[in-house]
């Protein structure tokens, strides 16, 4: 895994990552935005907030919410993805000096049937390449695992009680970045077994998520 830890966008602390898609073995994850995409981000109450929608195709509702929570629900959408957390400071802090961070939250989800996950989500950067991460708890219709090309499986590891099977891909970059875009990696760490409690159409999924545990593996 890279040791630069940039940023993590989203479920770190607060809650947790949404992501909705059509068709998701060509999902382009949230750090990669084109013109035209929507994205909307800002801070509130000292927290990190985003909003992305692949191509502005669909209707995205997102609302954030009392206790550092947030709520959002979509329809006719080709990729979307919502997420809340803590955002480091850039270029300062390293995933090596994590030695132990948890992220606990409780969330309610609707998955319809469809290909959604959710999960604790952030990313790190270094001049030549850039990674994401997916700790992945909870799905619809598709258990995520690694795409794109060059995927690699890494095995599995025990955290918290979860067993996790773990997959990295690298994801082709398009033109529009230019001859200077960093390689980017996608690593994610999906539990073997669905934690998510389904209560009357509509998934619990709530859990104490290491993320050191998962730089460490």
């Amino acid at each position: 895994m890279p040791k630069l830890f940039a940023r993590a966008a989203s479920a770190l602390t607060a809650g947790l990552c949404l992501l909705g898609a059509v068709n998701l073995p060509s999902v382009i994850s949230a750090s990669t935005v084109y013109a035209a995409d929507f994205q909307e981000k800002g801070n509130v109450d000292g927290y990190y907030y985003e909003v992305w929608q692949q191509n502005c195709v669909g209707e995205i509702n997102y609302e954030n919410t009392e206790n550092n929570g947030f709520s959002a629900s979509w329809k006719n959408i080709e990729n979307t993805l919502a997420m809340k957390g803590e955002s480091f400071e850039r270029n300062k802090t390293f995933a090596s000096q994590l030695k132990e961070y948890n992220v606990t939250y409780d969330a309610d989800i609707d998955y319809m049937g469809q290909n959604n996950f959710c999960s604790v989500y952030g990313w790190m950067e270094k001049p030549d390449f850039m990674a994401e991460f997916y700790i992945v708890d909870s799905w619809g219709s598709w258990r995520p695992q690694g795409n794109g090309y060059d995927g690699k499986d890494y095995g599995s590891f025990e955290s918290n009680g979860v067993t996790y099977d773990i997959y990295r891909s690298i994801i082709s970059q398009m033109s529009c970045f230019g001859d200077g875009t960093p390689i980017r990696y996608i690593y994610y760490s999906v539990a073997r077994d669905n934690q998510a409690e389904k209560i009357d159409g509509t998934c619990n999924i709530k859990n104490t998520v290491n993320v050191a545990d998962h730089f460490k593996a």
